[in-house]
Order: C-alpha cells, then structure tokens, then sequence
C-alpha cells in the first residue's frame, strides 16, 4: 500500500493543508500547466458538478509550491519544483536516493533534503556531514547563476499530520521501497 497514492483529498481539503485559499488553487490549476503524471494528478473537475480529487503527491506538490511561492520564488518556477519533488524521485545523490513525493530516507535521521530551484529547474539534495550539497545541487542544475533553497523536511512532516499520516511511518515505508 502506498499512503500518498491511495489517500484522497478533496480540492478544499488540499487548500486547507497547503495553507492557501481555494481561489487560489483553482487558479494554479487552471493557469499553470501541470506538470504532474496523470494518475498522480488530479482527478474529476473541469465541468460543473465534477469535483476534483488529489492524492497525497498532489498535497505534498501544492503545499511546497505554496512554500515556495511565499518566499519569493514565481509561481510558475514554484508549481514546477512542487511537481518535480512530489512526482519524481530524481538521480541518487551521495550515499542517499528517495522516492517521489517523500525527503531522502536515512533511518539514523543524520540527513536533511534541500530543494534547489532555479530558472533552469529543480532537483532536490540530501544535505549531510562530509557530502558538498551545493556543489552537487549547482552541478544537476547545470550551474545556473542563482538558486533558491528551500529545506523541505518540515514542510513535508507537517503537510504529512495534516494528511493524518504519521511521518515516521511513510519514511519507513519509502525505506522498504528503496530496500534500506
């Protein structure tokens, strides 16, 4: 069972996690080019009557963008990364690899997961003793000239309470998918 994919949440749900108005939501939907997989993204709405409907990956994807978007970054660049964390799980990075939707697993707690945007995208980093993150975020995003870092692991385990999930129990979950 994989909680982020099988967990629905309604439109007005989504907006009260992610901490952003309704409106707004229905704006980035309709405005923005979603980038996400069609089965994570979401489904329904569109015509009247139609309520649409998100799994977990769509919340942790809108609840980062909005993170991002209250820090300054442009929303188009801030859906983007949204996306990019919550549907893609991204190269392995150091010693650590992670799974879509879910930060860098480490059963010791000893890791952080930094995500890096940039005009020319986004790519999330474990950030550790001994391991050069700026480095590695700078070289995946092909050295841009500036980049915005946002550490996501609190971001997730709040968005994961508010999702009536316990944080713990994904991470575990997300560590027997990687066989850690």
């Amino acid at each position: 069972m994989n909680v982020l994919r099988d967990k629905q949440f309604s439109s007005k749900e989504l907006a009260e996690i992610a901490d952003i108005r309704p409106a707004t939501l229905q704006t980035w939907i309709s405005r923005y080019v979603d980038s996400a997989k069609p089965e994570d993204g979401p489904e329904g709405g569109g015509s009247q009557g139609r309520h649409r409907t998100f799994t977990g990956y769509g919340v942790v994807q809108y609840a980062i963008a909005a993170q991002l978007i209250k820090s300054s970054v442009s929303t188009e660049m801030a859906l983007r990364a949204g996306a990019t964390f919550a549907h893609s799980a991204g190269p392995s990075s150091g010693q650590y690899a992670r799974i879509p939707g879910v930060p860098f697993v480490d059963p010791n707690a000893k890791v952080e997961t930094m995500l890096c945007v940039s005009h020319k995208g986004s790519t999330a980093v474990p950030r550790y003793a001994g391991f050069d993150w700026w480095k590695e975020a700078n070289v995946l995003l092909g050295n841009p000239g500036g980049v915005f870092v946002l550490p996501v692991d609190r971001i997730w385990i709040e968005t994961c309470w508010k999702m009536a999930l316990e944080p713990n129990s994904v991470l575990e979950a997300a560590a027997q998918e990687l066989g850690i």
